[in-house]
């Protein structure tokens, strides 16, 4: 059987409401699968300005790599222009000698494509000089071209 009880709290009942008490509306909170879907939003857009502050950062480095590069591109064009035009100095002696660091041998053609590579530890015998160029050639003579940058060299 159902029961009931009642001890004198008929006061409580709320027949209208009181518009002399200012009552502030409760805040809303967001459901909790919102407030996860908004950090969760948040922690994406971090990350992805992150990646983005990372990609200017790489962009910038490597745009001023390829410009450090052009710039050696045509410093390099010009040396090896100026070598091929030139003509050979007279009284040139020839010498051996060996490269501190490896170092591109350029063709004769005045082609900006290295035709070997010098090595440290052999020695290379130099058999002409132009201006800023120098010709050299193998032991064995099978290949000419000019190094163009003579810095350093041990000669033997």
């Amino acid at each position: 059987m159902p029961q009931q009880r009642n001890r004198n709290l008929g006061g409580l009942i709320a027949i209208a409401h009181n518009r002399a008490v200012e009552h502030p509306d409760p805040p809303q909170m967001p459901a909790p699968d919102l407030l996860f879907r908004q950090s969760d939003a948040e922690e994406r857009l971090a990350r992805t300005e992150r990646q983005a502050e990372q990609l200017r950062l790489e962009s910038e480095r490597l745009h001023q790599q390829a410009q450090r590069r052009a710039r050696e591109t045509v410093e390099t064009a010009q040396r090896l222009a100026s070598a091929v035009m030139a003509t050979a100095e007279p009284g040139f002696e020839l010498f051996w000698f060996a490269v501190p660091a490896p170092r591109p041998l350029y063709g004769e053609d005045g082609s900006l494509d290295p035709v070997a590579e010098l090595v440290p530890g052999v020695w290379y015998l130099a058999v002409e000089r132009r201006g800023v160029g120098m010709v050299v050639a193998y032991e064995d003579g099978t290949k000419r071209g000019f190094i163009l940058d003579t810095s350093g060299i041990q000669r033997g």
